[in-house]
């Protein structure tokens, strides 16, 4: 069985001159019943992801970007935890 990347995701950016970061839980831990119940509607998925894998502070650097960007930043998220909605890790062996 593959090794998901258990590490934090660690987003950094600058918007107006300010940076600001916000961690998210390791992807691979995002509990499947989330992808489950929001496959239908994954827009809304999306946000509960955002919402579940950030603490209060980190969700507040969150909003305070544009809207811009937000897939770019779930991309990465899974990139960095080596693993993506939908796939499971016997389905990268």
């Amino acid at each position: 069985m593959a090794a998901n990347n258990a590490t934090p995701y660690v987003h950094t950016e600058t918007v107006d001159g300010v940076e600001r970061s916000f961690t998210l839980k390791p992807f691979a831990q995002v509990p499947r019943g989330i992808i489950r119940k929001y496959r239908k509607d994954p827009e809304e998925g999306a946000w509960i992801l955002l919402e579940w894998a950030m603490s209060p502070e980190d969700l507040e650097a969150f909003d305070a970007g544009p809207i811009g960007g937000v897939e770019d930043i779930i991309s990465a998220w899974q990139e960095a935890g080596e693993v993506t909605a939908g796939e499971s890790s016997s389905s990268s062996e």
